[in-house]
């Protein structure tokens, strides 16, 4: 009934039930632990779920029961969201301690937690001993994290198509993701080599899937932000709403835009924003970051806010919150970044994310932002 209540977000009667197993002198099981972590994103948008998470570890323990692979996991997978690298290293080196074997998704977790905060050595260490795991299954996402490091981080060809070996190697068909990576391998990297790029549209059709928008969008945005072709960039997108079997996402649009701002023609975005609206594309968080970023660098403010006003409040997201601010800083109206900010806080992220956007105000950020009246906080 506890894990019955959690999958329906009614932690109320979870507790309730909880309860009446400690009264009789029993305990809800690791898995069922393990369920109230990964149910707290349905739980409460304020919260910040690694501290949680931590929390309901902790409970667990208190209560006599003895962690299993699924709540080491789902312990870690919130820390990991969190960029909490140091306590995700404690708890895999704890559940190893303890004799519990981990899991594909352990080690997946792992090297998305490591690969975030840029350790290479580590997270090429976990994964060469993930697929020495005896009760290995392979699985597509590693393989899709490391190449993702390597393109974004590392900015490292040979090892993203390295990565990319070792899954054909195990058996282990390449996801939409993977082939998109690919694009922005041969796309984005030096030796830019955009014949090779298409060419990956050639191998998704030889597995009989079918190129989708975000490999579209992606061919887009090199054009128009690596070889600075809008023109070409345009007709990338135009081709691709056109084809029946893909239409019109909110991810070329995008590629449009920070094709168009790459290149200082924000002020020819007017028509393409009419054309996502006549498509009934809803205007999200990242497309609003790039032209916020645009009108604010072609010095007009009154556009920028429109832009951001347009974003529902509940559809904005940090990095939103982080170009409106430094758009409002980029003309001295500090009061409208204030007040941002007070906004960001009001949402109850994280600490080191308000933090980070309460720095763009300087030393005293933090501390001017925390003058947001408290009954605003949820």
């Amino acid at each position: 009934m506890i894990g019955a209540s959690l999958t329906v977000g009614n932690r109320a009667a979870a507790s309730k039930y909880h309860q009446q197993l400690l009264q009789i002198g029993s305990a809800p099981t690791a898995n069922t632990f393990g369920l109230y972590i990964t149910t707290l994103k349905d739980s409460a948008k304020t919260l910040d779920e690694a501290n949680e998470a931590l929390s309901i570890f902790c409970r667990a323990e208190q209560e006599g029961v003895q962690p299993t692979s699924f709540l080491y996991n789902a312990l870690i997978g919130k820390l990991a969201k969190a960029r909490r690298i140091d306590h995700c290293y404690f708890y895999f080196s704890q559940m190893r301690k303890r004799g519990i074997q981990p899991t594909s998704i352990t080690y997946g977790t792992m090297i998305n937690a490591m690969t975030r905060v840029g350790d290479e050595w580590q997270a090429e260490q976990v994964f060469n001993e993930m697929e020495g795991m005896p009760n290995y299954k392979p699985r597509p996402a590693p393989y899709n994290c490391m190449m993702q490091f390597f393109l974004g981080t590392k900015r490292d060809g040979l090892k993203v198509l390295e990565y990319y070996s070792r899954m054909l190697s195990q058996g282990i068909l390449p996801t939409s993701h993977t082939y998109k990576l690919l694009i922005d391998t041969h796309a984005t990297l030096e030796p830019i080599n955009m014949a090779a790029a298409e060419g990956v549209f050639n191998e998704i059709s030889a597995s009989g899937n079918r190129p989708e928008a975000t490999h579209y969008a992606a061919l887009v945005h090199a054009k128009g932000c690596t070889l600075h072709d809008v023109e070409s960039a345009r007709a990338t997108f135009d081709a691709a709403i056109a084809d029946p079997e893909i239409g019109a996402h909110a991810c070329l649009y995008q590629a449009l835009f920070e094709s168009m701002v790459m290149n200082h023609r924000v002020k020819e975005t007017d028509e393409l924003l009419e054309h996502m609206a006549s498509r009934s594309v809803e205007m999200t968080a990242y497309i609003a970051n790039t032209l916020i970023h645009g009108w604010a660098s072609d010095r007009n403010l009154t556009k920028a806010q429109a832009i951001y006003e347009s974003v529902r409040m509940e559809k904005r997201e940090p990095s939103t919150y982080d170009a409106m601010t430094r758009g409002y800083l980029a003309f001295n109206e500090r009061q409208l970044a204030l007040d941002v900010i007070n906004e960001v806080l009001s949402k109850g992220y994280p600490q080191p994310v308000t933090n980070r956007i309460a720095s763009l105000l300087g030393p005293n950020g933090s501390r001017a932002a925390s003058t947001i009246p408290a009954g605003l906080v949820a």
